[in-house]
């Protein structure tokens, strides 16, 4: 199958798995936030950002070393899969001796089990994460999204389940843990037919990777400190209760990021990097995947900045209220965090794993300051105006440092690109806020409308100025 159709059937399954995940995690926040309180959000959101931080270390960053290179031989497989094992036994026992004092850095006792419980994961999730890995390089999205829907349909019914049984906070840990479990399971079972894994182990064979996955695990794990360090920093200043508000509004916004830009990012590195040596190949790729994104998230981001007061009221209650104004920062920041994510797959996919690191580095050199004065000075609401502002600033560097140096100036179609793609999307978002509001009073129906007004337009928008656009979309996904 030639690379372009390659491309297009993992979309269209990665496009499946996505949908079928995000919904049930919708479903599942729905629940959790009628059924769980605002502490108990932030002590959850404190428990998945460790946990997430030390996973970015679980396969040392031979994860897209193994993407990036072509050659990887029987034995340099079987040596990955047994080090990965032996990574996760070791970031299982560093968080048994770290999570007294984690739980006492944030004085809640019983972060320290939450901690533990869901720490088994590292043991688990290394026995099926190679395979995940290589299905991925050989653009075999067909067999990862069916197991990552099974994975996170019977994860997130084992947290709805437990939550209605009363085990709060406890029943997102059990159920992440539950699928974990079977993903792993089912990773292990199809990918040991198809790759051959012996008990051969030489850490020598696999330099290579391991050179390239130090910057990659230290890019991936700045990057995620970088994202995550307003959660981290207002957990410690501000509390749970407020960590809780504040990640109930991250959920919000994260689910439509959650749910588009992996669709497009889980695909565009494994093609990237084959055609990482054809420069006007791989700009044109790279203005398409950008265009996408944009013309997918900007629509759906402007219209929650437009209906976030009436959403958050009327589907999840009073009580998530202080979150509105969050949401609707978030929303902004979230615009602007989509034009950056393509920069970082051309970095990855030519070999420069280093630049994203130092990159990182940068960054979230930048932003702990920021999210600390402003959590200081101005609380969670100064949290997002910081981060926001801080994003607005890095616009131009992450153009000419993570893209420009790669494939080439086109400043103009750059941004061109940028300004077409949003501009339809405003257009919507200023008639949907303004024509509803003019006949309606705030209800479930004036949401409705506005959802369906805002939809009818932006398609309408996009078949008068974009029609080739929809046509090529339409290609792509149903040829």
């Amino acid at each position: 199958m030639q690379l372009k159709n390659k491309a297009i059937l993992g979309v269209k399954w990665t496009t499946l798995s996505t949908i079928v995940i995000t919904v049930f995690q919708i479903i599942q926040l729905y629940v959790l936030a009628k059924l769980l309180t605002p502490k108990d959000f932030g002590l959850m959101a404190i428990v998945i950002i460790i946990t997430i931080f030390i996973r970015n270390f679980s396969d040392l960053g031979v994860s897209a070393a193994l993407i990036h290179y072509q050659d990887t031989d029987s034995e340099q497989m079987s040596t990955l899969f047994w080090l990965n094992i032996i990574v996760g036994f070791f970031l299982f026992s560093l968080v048994l001796i770290s999570s007294p004092l984690i739980s006492e850095i944030y004085s809640e006792p019983i972060l320290k089990n939450l901690l533990i419980i869901l720490s088994f994961s590292f043991i688990i999730s290394p026995f099926g994460s190679l395979f995940h890995t290589v299905f991925q390089k050989e653009l075999q999205f067909g067999v990862i999204a069916k197991i990552e829907i099974i994975g996170a349909v019977i994860g997130v019914s084992c947290v709805i389940i437990l939550a209605y049984w009363g085990y709060g906070v406890w029943s997102i840990v059990y159920g992440q843990l539950v699928g974990f479990s079977i993903r792993a399971l089912l990773f292990l079972i199809i990918g040991i037919k198809y790759y051959e894994i012996s008990f051969y182990f030489n850490i020598k064979k696999v330099k290579k990777y391991l050179d390239f996955g130090f910057f990659q695990v230290g890019e991936k794990a700045i990057n995620f400190l970088s994202e995550r360090a307003d959660q981290f920093l207002i957990g410690y200043l501000l509390g749970s209760q407020s960590l809780g508000y504040y990640n109930f509004a991250f959920n919000i916004v994260n689910q439509p990021v959650t749910l588009i830009n992996p669709i497009f990012t889980k695909v565009a590195f494994p093609v990237f990097s084959k055609v990482q040596n054809q420069k006007d190949l791989l700009k044109n790729y790279f203005l398409k995947v950008l265009k996408i994104l944009l013309l997918i998230n900007a629509p759906i981001f402007l219209g929650l900045v437009v209906i976030a007061p009436g959403f958050i009221q009327f589907i999840f209650g009073e009580k998530w209220s202080e979150s509105i104004i969050l949401i609707q920062i978030l929303s902004f920041l979230s615009i602007f965090r989509a034009i950056g994510n393509p920069s970082g797959i051309i970095v990855l996919s030519k070999g420069r794993a280093d630049i994203s690191f130092y990159w990182n580095i940068a960054l979230l050199v930048l932003t702990i300051p920021t999210v600390f004065f402003t959590a200081k000075m101005y609380g969670i609401i100064g949290v997002g105006i910081g981060l926001l502002a801080l994003q607005l600033f890095l616009f131009l560097p992450n153009y000419f440092i993570l893209v420009a140096p790669f494939i080439g100036k086109f400043f103009r179609d750059f941004n061109l690109t940028i300004i077409k793609s949003v501009s339809y999307a405003i257009a919507m978002a200023v008639i949907v806020y303004f024509v509803p509001n003019l006949f309606l009073n705030p209800s479930l129906f004036l949401i409705f409308i506005q959802i369906s007004l805002g939809i009818i337009l932006y398609f309408l928008l996009l078949f008068i100025f974009q029609r080739e656009y929809i046509f090529e979309i339409k290609k792509y996904l149903f040829p």
